[in-house]
């Protein structure tokens, strides 16, 4: 057994940058964040404040994360790719209850400290990212939602909000220290260097940190910048420099070493999600609506009324929860069609997916639910942002449709209701192709087995019956779908290797190696 210590024995300092939004609610409500809403006609004269979800920030107003949050990530995700549980459990400790009436439980405080994270140097922020209504002070953004009515297939009343979110590019700076080993066979060198390999890979990583994980959000990329040990030399100078700070004396260490032994106590080899990768053809006009760049009820400016959220470059931009929503929608119909029992997330209460507590609740969820995730339950489906394809025709600038609105009585134009709206229109017959991924958690996806023969059967049916229809054109993206807006057809490739997934059972596996000759969805 190791000698167990609480001095501080690593000192880890890297950084973290968002590949993706980044979202880690602290329960608030800001008013203001964003322009009101509009009068509606029944009080004209009154503009509510739009409530917005607010994230953590530190005295300077300033987004950051949480050192809570950040060290139950950094436990999850070493337990997904670690050899041996106890190790996780030395590192991050554990408690259990008594398995006996009257007995006692058992505990052990962890060996990692991680602190909060923020953002270095404010002046390094931009001015200006493409997310909607950004604050360089608080360096966020904020997007708004939307849920769909399923039997009108128009936005419900009442059931838009809005979040803020870290966008992505941000770089948060990161400290943990290894304080010592556990009651058992783990050093100190063996939980940094685990921790440091498993860091290494967590770009490549299904990772992810924080809220709306099955939209892509909370995607990472670590960079180390420095280890440091303490040890008899550091403890010494300390001793000799009284009222200095004890980091001051941690000396530097050659991180490839621990590197090298992490490597080892970790799986590799092995995947637990199937990915695919999806490309959108577009040959009609696409717009998903920015409504931090729209004209305001009464200003008198030239901008739009519907303009289109842009990625980096100006370019085409679908949002992975745009185009979650539209695959749950259409996931939902193709389970009615099939006389399965579908909750409805924007129906009455009683209509709603259940809350989920704990892992026997599962199978309270409706098939939809188990896929697409309900309240308690993360999807096992992730899919990323859609942005324009590599060698795909570029559509330029979004081009300027006007509309108006017919008098139902006179046939001619109803009064006060021009509008107009700008979106990428395919240049020529070809369109033009975003290109996202989706990704099935496995190992999460095996949490829903209840022992049944074929579990994942219906499952697997349901979501390969919907990336059929999406690739029969029948899965619109974006705003105008009646307008002729939003219509692709899509083409979905195997992006991993099937034998690698080992999260799926075997008939599983050969069943959607059938579904996909030469790589793609038949």
């Amino acid at each position: 057994m190791p000698e167990l210590t609480l001095l501080p024995l690593w000192r880890i300092d890297g950084s973290l940058k968002t590949l993706s939004p980044l979202r880690i609610g602290d329960g608030s409500i800001q008013e203001g964040r964003i322009p009101n809403r509009p009068a509606r006609e029944e009080n004209p004269n009154e503009t509510p404040p739009v409530e917005t979800l607010g994230v953590f920030v530190d005295a300077a107003q300033r987004a950051y994360i949480p050192g809570s949050s950040l060290r139950g990530f950094l436990r999850s995700y070493l337990a997904s790719c670690s050899r041996d549980p106890s190790l996780v459990d030395t590192a991050f400790g554990f408690q259990r209850e008594a398995s006996r009436a009257g007995g006692h439980g058992e505990g052990l405080g962890g060996a990692i400290a991680v602190w909060d994270a923020r953002i270095p140097d404010a002046r390094a922020l931009p001015d200006s990212v493409p997310g909607p209504y950004w604050d360089r002070t608080r360096a966020t953004c904020v997007a708004s939602h939307v849920v769909l009515n399923r039997r009108t297939r128009t936005a419900s009343d009442e059931m838009l909000f809005d979040q803020e979110y870290v966008p992505e590019g941000i770089v948060f700076d990161v400290t943990m220290l290894v304080e010592g080993g556990g009651p058992n066979e783990w050093t100190p060198d063996d939980i940094a260097g685990a921790l440091l390999a498993a860091l290494q890979d967590l770009r490549e990583s299904p990772a992810r940190l924080g809220a709306s994980n099955a939209e892509g959000w909370g995607r990472l990329e670590w960079r180390l910048n420095a280890v440091r040990r303490m040890g008899e030399r550091a403890i010494a100078a300390w001793l000799a420099q009284p009222g200095s700070p004890l980091a001051d004396h941690l000396q530097p260490a050659d991180p490839e070493a621990l590197l090298a032994l992490g490597r080892t106590l970790l799986c590799a080899g092995r995947s637990e999600t199937l990915d695919f990768e999806i490309d959108l053809r577009f040959d009609a006009p696409f717009l998903v609506n920015d409504a931090s760049r729209v004209k305001r009820p009464g200003e008198t400016s030239d901008k739009p009324n519907h303009t289109p959220l842009k990625a980096l470059g100006d370019a085409p931009l679908l949002p992975a929860s745009s185009m979650h929503g539209a695959m749950r929608s259409q996931a939902e119909r193709i389970a009615r069609t099939l006389g399965l029992p579908v909750c409805d997330p924007a129906g009455k209460k009683s209509e709603r997916p259940p809350a989920i507590k704990n892992r026997g609740e599962c199978s309270k969820l409706d098939v939809v639910s188990r896929l697409f995730g309900a309240p308690g339950w993360r999807s096992p489906l992730r899919i990323s942002d859609f942005t324009l394809a590599p060698g795909s025709p570029d559509p330029g600038e979004p081009r300027t449709q006007e509309f108006v609105a017919i008098d139902r009585f006179t046939g001619g134009g109803a009064d006060k209701l021009k509008f107009n709206a700008e979106a990428f229109t395919p240049a020529g017959q070809d369109g033009f192709t975003l290109r996202g991924t989706l990704s099935l958690d496995a190992h999460r996806l095996a949490l829903l087995a209840d022992g049944t023969p074929g579990w994942w059967d219906e499952l697997l049916h349901l979501l390969t019956y919907t990336l059929r229809d999406l690739c029969e054109g029948d899965v619109p993206a974006g705003f105008g779908r009646s307008k002729g807006y939003g219509a692709c057809t899509a083409l979905v490739s195997l992006a991993s290797d099937v034998n690698r997934c080992m999260g799926l059972p075997e008939p599983a596996r050969t069943l959607i190696r059938g579904w996909f000759a030469e790589r793609r969805i038949a």
